[in-house]
C-alpha cells in the first residue's frame, strides 16, 4: 500500500465520521424545534379565542340560571372569576329540545299520488264490492221477512145489518136503514088466518106484500112469528122473531127458514145455562146469521126485562157476542116500560151504550173475531152462574168478557187456557170501584161482585 492510497482513505474515514455527527447533531434538533413550533402553535390559538371571546356580549357573572362562566386564559392557563380578560366571559347555552312534529295529513297532491297506487285500487273495489253485497243482502232478507210473515186475515164479506147493532124504533129518521115490521094478526077476528086450510093463501098474500115494500125502497122486513110462514117466504124476510128458547130448535130453525137473523130467546131469563146454547149456535152457524136480543117490542125494554141492576151487564154481553145485537129504542139510557112497551123516549137524557158499542166497531176482534168459550176452574157454587169467552181476531188485540149473573155471590173466576197470558188489562167494568179501568188483574184469580160485568184485553203475542 502507498502513502497516496493510505491518505486517501483516512480523508475518506473523517468524512463519514463528519457525516455521522451532522447527522446526530440534526437529530439532537429536531425535538427542540418541534417544542417550538408547537408552543408557537398555542399561542396562535390562544390569541383567537380571546379575539372571538371579546367579540361576544358582556354578561353578569352571577345569577344566570345554568351558565356556566369562565375566564379564557393564554396559553391554557386556568380560567378567572367571571368579568376578568377584557370583560371577555364564555356562555355554554344549553341545546334546545326538537319540536314534536304534528301529522296534519296529506296533501291534495300527496292524496292523489297516493290513490292511485295499485294497492289502494284494490282496497277501494273491495270496499265497493262489500257495500253492495250487503245491500243486497239486506234486500234480499227484508223482501223474504215480507213474504214468509204471516198474511193478514182476509175481513169476511158483511151486509149492512152486520156492521153494527141494530136499533128498533117505530118512526123513520134520515140518513138509516129501514125495516119493516110486517108482522101479521095471527088471532083475527074474521076467521082462523093460519088455520090447515087457510095457511098458503095467507102467505102467498104476505108474500105479495112483502114485494111491494121492497119495490118501495125498504131496506129489510121483519116477521115474528116466522117458524109459522117460513117455508112459504123465506128470502124475502131480513129479521124472523121466534119465541123458542132451546138452541137446538133455534139452531133448526135457523137452518130450514132462511131468514138472515133469527131473534130467539135463548138469554132471556130464566135460560138455562147461557154458555152451552152459545157455543151451539156459534159452532152450527156463521156468525153473520146469529142475533142477540133481551127485549124487543114484543119482550119489552132491556131494562124492564132483567131489571135496573143488570142493565150494563146485559148491554156488555149483547156488544161482546159473535153476531149481530139488537136494541130496543131507548135501551141506551135505561128506559123503563110503565104501562106501556112503547114509553116515550127521553131524547135529553146523557147516558149511553158505556162505551163498548164504539169498541165493537172499531176493534176487530169484537167486529168479527173468532168466539172461544173459557173453562173457569173454580170448584166454588158462583162458577155454574159465571160465564167468559174469548175474543180474537189475526193480530189484532185480544178480549175476555166475564160475566157473573149471580144476584147475591161473587164470583172467583179461575181462567186457564192456552191463549191466555197471565195477565190482562181492564177496559171497562160494570163496578168502576172494583175494577177500575186500566188497571191489570190476574187471570187465574178475577173477582166478580155480584151482577157485575167487565171486559179485558191483551195484545197479540204472535
Amino acid at each position: 500500500m502507498t502513502t497516496e492510497e493510505t491518505n486517501v482513505d483516512l480523508k475518506e474515514v473523517e468524512t463519514k465520521d463528519a457525516q455521522l455527527k451532522e447527522k446526530e447533531e440534526a437529530e439532537d434538533c429536531a425535538p427542540v424545534a418541534a417544542d417550538a413550533d408547537a408552543t408557537e402553535a398555542d399561542v396562535s390559538e390562544a390569541d383567537l379565542d380571546q379575539e372571538e371571546q371579546e367579540k361576544l356580549p358582556m354578561t353578569g357573572g352571577e345569577g344566570e340560571g345554568d351558565r356556566a362562566v369562565e375566564a379564557p386564559s393564554a396559553g391554557g392557563a386556568e380560567p378567572g372569576p367571571a368579568g376578568e380578560k377584557n370583560g371577555s366571559v364564555k356562555l355554554k347555552i344549553p341545546e334546545e329540545e326538537p319540536e314534536e312534529v304534528k301529522f296534519t295529513g296529506l296533501s291534495k297532491e300527496e292524496l292523489m299520488r297516493v290513490a292511485g297506487t295499485p294497492g289502494w285500487v284494490r282496497t277501494r273495489w273491495a270496499l265497493l264490492v262489500v257495500f253492495w253485497l250487503g245491500w243486497l243482502g239486506m234486500l234480499g232478507g227484508a223482501v223474504l221477512i215480507v213474504l214468509q210473515a204471516p198474511r193478514c186475515r182476509d175481513l169476511p164479506a158483511i151486509n149492512w145489518w152486520n156492521e153494527g147493532p141494530l136499533y128498533q124504533r117505530h118512526r123513520d129518521l134520515k140518513g138509516i136503514s129501514v125495516v119493516l115490521d110486517l108482522t101479521p094478526n095471527y088471532q083475527g077476528t074474521s076467521g082462523p088466518w093460519f088455520s090447515n086450510t087457510s095457511v098458503t093463501s095467507v102467505a102467498e098474500r104476505l108474500k105479495s106484500a112483502l114485494v111491494f115494500w121492497m119495490k118501495e125502497g125498504v131496506d129489510g122486513v121483519q116477521l115474528s112469528g116466522v117458524e109459522r110462514v117460513a117455508a112459504v117466504v123465506p128470502t124475502l124476510v131480513l129479521i124472523g122473531i121466534t119465541e123458542r128458547s132451546s138452541a137446538e130448535e133455534v139452531s133448526s130453525l135457523l137452518s130450514s127458514s132462511g131468514v138472515d137473523l133469527l131473534l130467539s130467546g135463548v138469554l132471556r131469563p130464566p135460560a138455562a145455562d147461557p154458555s152451552q146454547s152459545l157455543q151451539l149456535l156459534y159452532s152450527s152457524h156463521s156468525q153473520s146469521q146469529l142475533a142477540w136480543s133481551l127485549g124487543g117490542p114484543a119482550g119489552g125494554h132491556l131494562a124492564s126485562v132483567g131489571g135496573a141492576a143488570l142493565l150494563r151487564l146485559h148491554q156488555l154481553l149483547l156488544l161482546t157476542l159473535p153476531g149481530t145485537p139488537v136494541f130496543n129504542y131507548g135501551d141506551e139510557i135505561g128506559l123503563m116500560d110503565e104501562d106501556t112497551k112503547f114509553p116515550r123516549m127521553l131524547w135529553d137524557s146523557e147516558e149511553e151504550l158505556n162505551g163498548t158499542l164504539q169498541l165493537r166497531v172499531k176493534e176487530r176482534s169484537l167486529m168479527f173475531g173468532d168466539f172461544l168459550l173459557l173453562s173457569n176452574s173454580s170448584s166454588s157454587s158462583s162458577s155454574s152462574s159465571s160465564l167468559a169467552y174469548l175474543r180474537v181476531w189475526d193480530q189484532s188485540e185480544r178480549y175476555v168478557a166475564a160475566f157473573n149473573f149471580a144476584a147475591a155471590e161473587s164470583a172467583v173466576l179461575q181462567l186457564v187456557d192456552a191463549a191466555l197470558p197471565p195477565q190482562a188489562v181492564v177496559v171497562l167494568s160494570t163496578n168502576s170501584s172494583a175494577l177500575p179501568g186500566d188497571s191489570s188483574v190476574d187471570l187465574k184469580e178475577l173477582r166478580l161482585g155480584p151482577l157485575q160485568a167487565a171486559l179485558l184485553r191483551f195484545p197479540y203475542t204472535g
